[in-house]
């Protein structure tokens, strides 16, 4: 691998690591261009370096020490890893996706957090389902609101699709007669998605909430296929899901309208799932959907959340995900989710071979943010995660203690 020359490419990637078919690994800058077709974007959220570290080369305690996610392993031996690769700061979805998508810190891209303040902006026409308070009255004459771009502004966030985006949640322009700003046109710096369109390429992208259509870019038309379902709708069966079990639902008990996707570390894999059939149906040839013919896209992809789930949920109040210990194994719940997400990879990889494009792409697997801290001696949990346990100020959860669940030993790799 000719180091020299692949450090070209690293202004162009945030993440993890950066993988391609071997003979491109090396390759100068007019080969680059004239044999990558495709890049395919994958955010782990949450996954730490660390975590790749762990499970790409093994942990003694886990798996008899072999690596338990193998497919990412096996890309990383031809790839390139970033070790200074860093988040956003403040970290989080929303600006750590904008940073990948622009190469801006939150200061230029004008996305610090889904949820922020806007001293130029009027309040939106109606009050958000989360009390944003708005009035169609309110613009143009107050000035400064807040800005939600969260589910919130989805028509129905109890619904898989949202019902799309409901523009009287939006904040509005009192510069430009009181126009409704949706989460594309606050953006403000030019996402790559825009620059492959403009250039004649193909464009796709798979994400979490529909306000994620800021990946269009400030005109509104970078991206060609945009899936965005709800990750905070209610769980439902998915039918049509053929990469996991979706039908029904793997935890029933998690499906109220009390839940969501997040509630579950089963549920979640599910969702995830369904992200993972969009991008295999466009490696496919096919739309998100699989309903349409296609272009493959030169550029897409999608994020998992389950590795984030997994760090941080405690189910039922009795099974804690995380970390066992500060040298990063994972809790059997973690673990599991790792697993899913290596699995579905290689079912992408699997596709793009099968389509006789693996050597052509150019694949990215990053993780736009972590999550909770490794170390479980400095985890505060609140009550409503663990009701057990209780801190002195009575307000935040007490610290996690493994010993308290002697039960949490990581169990084996499948397979």
């Amino acid at each position: 691998m000719e180091e020299l020359k692949t450090t070209k490419l690293t202004a162009c990637v945030v993440g993890l690591f950066m993988m391609a078919a071997p003979r491109l690994c090396g390759a100068d800058t007019k080969t680059f261009n004239s044999q990558i077709q495709h890049v395919l974007l994958i955010s782990i959220d949450g996954m730490h370096a660390l975590d790749f570290a762990n499970c790409s080369k093994g942990i003694s305690s886990i798996n008899g020490g072999n690596p338990c996610c193998p497919n990412l392993a096996s890309l990383a031996k031809i790839g390139v890893n970033y070790l200074q690769a860093s988040t956003t700061k403040p970290s989080d979805s929303f600006p750590g996706m904008a940073a990948q998508f622009t190469g801006g810190h939150p200061r230029t891209s004008g996305f610090y957090y889904d949820v922020s303040y806007n001293r130029a902006l009027s309040p939106p026409a109606a009050t958000t389902p989360y009390a944003i308070v708005g009035g169609r009255g309110l613009c143009p004459g107050t000035v400064g609101t807040q800005v939600g771009f969260d589910e919130e502004i989805d028509y129905d966030l109890t619904r898989l699709d949202g019902g799309g985006i409901n523009s009287d949640y939006l904040p509005r322009d009192p510069a430009n007669g009181c126009a409704p700003v949706y989460p594309h046109s606050y953006l403000k710096a030019n996402p790559i998605f825009e620059v492959v369109k403009a250039a004649g390429g193909y464009t796709a992208w798979t994400d979490k909430h529909p306000a994620y259509e800021f990946s269009k870019g400030p005109s509104g038309q970078g991206v060609n296929d945009f899936f965005g379902p709800e990750i905070n709708s209610i769980p439902q069966n998915l039918p049509n899901l053929k990469n996991v079990t979706g039908t029904p639902l793997p935890d029933q008990t998690a499906v109220t309208s009390s839940d969501d996707y997040t509630t579950s570390s089963q549920n979640i894999q599910c969702y995830d799932g369904l992200k993972v059939q969009a991008v295999i149906n466009q490696i496919n040839g096919l739309t998100h959907d699989g309903k349409s013919s296609s272009s493959v896209p030169n550029l897409f992809g999608m994020n998992f959340q389950a590795v984030s789930v997994g760090q941080k949920l405690v189910e039922h109040k009795t099974t804690v995900g995380g970390y066992l210990d500060a040298m990063g194994t994972p809790s059997p719940s973690l673990l599991s989710e790792i697993q899913f997400v290596d699995s579905s990879i290689g079912q992408m990889i699997t596709a793009l071979n099968n389509q006789g494009i693996f050597s052509s792409t150019l694949i990215i697997v990053s993780a736009k943010h972590g999550q909770s801290p490794i170390d479980p001696a400095r985890v505060l949990r609140i009550p409503g995660d663990d009701s057990t346990k209780n801190s002195p100020s009575g307000v935040l959860g007490g610290i996690y203690d493994p010993a308290a669940n002697p039960s949490s030993k990581p169990a084996g790799c499948p397979g």
